[in-house]
């Protein structure tokens, strides 16, 4: 018998509503009425005597206490939805379609091959990888989540730091062989530099407690970032490219490391979703998986 006060159904629309980030969006992810979703959440207000949501006609945010009430209440509802799903699938094999997207690079090195290994374990799960460097909408492309590398700026996507990775200065033996490796980043700027992002005029290196920041112009810049590695294979200069790309190359001598006192900053690697609200079994399987696999396959490729 329910003794309180206010609805769980209540409770439970202000969840998808804070997670959504505004009525207007939590109406159109759930595909009902706009004012059906700010009946219910003026009525647990009411009731709680308590303003939840600050909201006006473009946008809206938690209050102090709709973030504290959010904090202890979300889990609850994450743990009823979880428990569900298991019963549901517990004699069932796992099974269904998992749309993934991750960066051309780190996607091939990283994602693919495990995700091979996952398919033999679960031969009845599908999955749709996008490897691209261009960063998608998860929500309105419809993907269950994305391998994310760098600083996120999307505040509304839960993400699970899963490692780090970082780029190195590169060139060819023949390329050394007729212009030389700079010795210091300053004489960076008189060689032959490849880019993989036409915006970037700059590179910021690091030794122990110095910082260098070198003003850079790239004679050649390609897209997307894996392909940098084959303009430097082909002796046309030296780029910055993922360690984890070359390592092999680097140990059979059919690369060089420039500048290997000095190097660029790290980058975290992120899994990010849309939200922890439902999740099939064959989502979480993944999910699981991969947050444990990716760190030993970045250290394998490291030290290949």
């Amino acid at each position: 018998m329910n003794s309180l006060p206010y609805s769980i159904d209540d409770l439970y629309w202000f969840v998808l509503i804070a997670e959504a980030g505004s009525l207007s969006a939590a109406a159109r992810r759930y595909d009902i009425a706009k004012s059906t979703l700010s009946n219910r959440l003026s009525r647990l207000e009411s009731i709680l005597e308590i303003k939840l949501l600050n909201r006006n006609t473009n946008a809206s945010s938690l209050t102090d206490a709709g973030k504290l009430f959010l904090k202890e209440i979300s889990p609850i509802f994450q743990q009823i939805e979880t428990v569900t799903h298991d019963l549901t699938n517990l004699e069932m094999q796992p099974k269904g379609g998992i749309r993934i997207a991750a960066s051309g690079t780190f996607g091939k090195l990283v994602v693919l091959p495990l995700i091979a290994k996952f398919l033999r374990e679960y031969p009845q799960i599908e999955i749709d990888i996008d490897l691209n460097d261009k960063k998608v909408d998860l929500i309105a492309e419809g993907f269950d989540f994305a391998i994310r590398i760098g600083h996120l700026t999307d505040s509304n996507l839960y993400a699970q730091h899963v490692g780090s990775v970082r780029r190195i200065l590169c060139t060819s033996p023949h390329y050394a062989e007729i212009y030389g490796i700079p010795n210091e980043p300053e004489e960076l700027q008189t060689h032959r530099l490849i880019s993989h992002n036409r915006t970037v005029t700059k590179i910021k290196l690091l030794q122990e407690q110095q910082v260098k920041i070198i003003q850079t112009h790239s004679r050649l810049t390609v897209t997307p970032s894996e392909h940098a590695l084959a303009a430097v294979q082909a002796d046309l200069g030296i780029a910055a490219v993922a360690e984890i790309q070359v390592a092999t190359l680097l140990a059979q001598k059919q690369l060089i490391h420039v500048l290997p006192d000095w190097h660029l900053s790290q980058e975290d690697v992120f899994i990010v979703t849309p939200s922890r609200q439902y999740r099939t079994l064959a989502l979480r399987l993944c999910l699981d998986f991969l947050k444990q696999e990716i760190p030993k396959q970045i250290n394998y490729l490291k030290m290949s």
